[in-house]
């Protein structure tokens, strides 16, 4: 098993307002599922598939997210973040401390509250399909018929017709795809930014101008965990 780099970030900084009252006294990371918080199912998977450098992202209830982390055997950094830098500021802020993005290979980056079984590890797949050539964000996507939980109108939609994978846009009526929060991206594209606080579709947006954006449908059976009431059904869903 081979990946294009052994470093990833978790963001993990947002208040997760849509599932209040739970998200007011325990951030969206900690949130369980099937028993585990959503983040320790994440960081399993990524010392699963090989990543040993990993930097999380906090603001919101920082303390239990420090304390969780502590009380791990696992060297894992954490960035308090004093007010909300939104999640492409937050990863900036993250390369200009020298905790990712130092060694100029493209890192993964994971939404602290993304959740998924895995049969075929997402960060091999999104290795193998990466080309510098071509892109500076792989996108990992998932049919929205096929994303349990979700309810929204689409994301993305392929350029041309492909079935798994391909250049990606935002501007046709027909955005059947949806973006899962996990990508891997070029360090690079950060480097001219002067602004502190912005999110991250800014950065999808004018990486979609260059026709560096692509992305790749995974099979694995994903989860959107949006509100209490999805929540509850995925504690109970019979896999």
């Amino acid at each position: 098993m081979k990946i294009i780099n052994d470093e990833a970030m978790i963001l993990a900084a947002g208040y997760g307002k849509r599932m209040l009252p739970l998200t007011s006294h325990t951030p969206k990371p900690l949130v369980k599922v099937n028993n585990k918080s959503l983040l320790e199912h994440t960081l399993d998977k990524l010392q699963n598939s090989g990543v040993k450098k990993i930097v999380i992202n906090t603001h919101h209830i920082h303390s239990k997210i420090l304390k969780f982390i502590k009380s791990l055997d696992r060297k894992i950094d954490i960035i308090y973040e004093d007010e909300i830098l939104e999640t492409g500021g937050g990863i900036l802020n993250a390369i200009k401390a020298g905790k990712v993005g130092q060694n100029k290979l493209p890192f993964f980056v994971i939404n602290g509250d993304s959740y998924w079984i895995e049969k075929q590890p997402v960060i091999v797949s999104l290795s193998n399909y990466w080309d510098p050539k071509k892109m500076d964000i792989l996108l990992l996507l998932k049919k929205k018929e096929d994303l349990y939980g979700y309810e929204g109108f689409g994301d993305f939609a392929f350029q041309r017709k492909s079935n798994y994978f391909g250049n990606i846009n935002n501007n046709n009526s027909d955005n059947n795809l949806v973006y899962t929060g996990v990508q891997l991206l070029n360090p690079e594209i950060f480097k001219n930014i002067k602004k502190k606080i912005f999110s991250l579709k800014e950065i999808f947006k004018k990486t979609m101008e260059k026709d560096k954006l692509y992305g790749l449908i995974d099979n694995n059976q994903w989860f959107h965990v949006g509100t209490m009431k999805t929540l509850h059904e995925i504690n109970f869903k019979k896999k």
